[in-house]
């Protein structure tokens, strides 16, 4: 295993993790959005 694959490796991780992260604050946003239209 070369250290620039396990570099590599780690930067889409964080990627992944990344965008994880991001959909579940866009989740959040949304119900948060269609809660406060309810009321």
């Amino acid at each position: 295993m070369h250290i620039n694959n396990i570099f590599k490796n780690v930067e889409s991780v964080q990627a992944l993790y990344y965008n994880v992260f991001m959909l579940i604050i866009n989740i959040n946003y949304k119900k948060k959005e269609n809660y406060d239209e309810k009321n």
